[in-house]
């Protein structure tokens, strides 16, 4: 995926098939806040620089740590039989931050439902990820079967929302409630 935003090719052709004959009706008016609509748009959809890096195969180190799929503010931190609940804010808009969810570890999708138009949920070998969204459905690019690697961005989340991880008891958690996060970076759990 070599793409600069997670908008679908077919989108793009579309907005310059229209910008290209407004432009060429003399329709001047339009032209130029469309452009500036579809600017603020890609704008939105944005990949980072260091964001894409993150596609590439990483070490198996990593196997050891469970990170944060995305920029946020750690909510609520509860033990639910064997799993500790780690509850994720993500913010409705912010410039320095990209919608991107990233892996937490490296792992084989074995499962991924849609519980309603606003409610996606992952499972692998050892967590669930569920990712509830506030106005936009939540988009995973995997399927089922899919090994994905730690880091690596698998979808988004458009306009914020919540994200709910469930973590085994055999790992220590290294955050606590109210600790702001960075995707890829925060180390929520440890191996104990």
């Amino acid at each position: 995926m070599n793409n600069f935003t997670f908008l679908p090719f077919k989108f793009h052709i579309n907005c310059f098939i229209v910008l290209f004959i407004l432009f060429n009706l003399n329709f001047y008016k339009f032209f130029l806040p469309l452009v500036f609509i579809y600017c603020f748009i890609l704008f939105l959809f944005r990949i980072g620089k260091r964001e894409a890096n993150y596609f590439i195969k990483n070490d198996s180190y990593i196997d050891n740590f469970i990170y944060s799929p995305a920029y946020g503010e750690i909510s609520k931190i509860s033990k639910e039989g064997e799993f500790n609940k780690i509850l994720i804010n993500t913010p409705i808009f912010s410039i320095s931050h990209s919608w991107s969810l990233s892996a937490p570890r490296n792992s084989r999708i074995e499962t991924i439902q849609y519980k309603d138009t606003k409610k996606l949920e992952f499972k692998d070998k050892l967590l669930t990820l569920c990712v509830v969204s506030r106005i936009w459905k939540p988009r995973f690019m995997l399927s089922i079967g899919d090994k994905v690697f730690s880091k690596a961005i698998f979808g988004y989340l458009p306009f914020g929302g919540t994200i709910e991880i469930n973590i085994p008891n055999n790992y220590n958690i290294c955050i606590k409630e109210n600790d702001k996060i960075e995707r890829s970076i925060t180390v929520l759990a440890k191996v104990k």
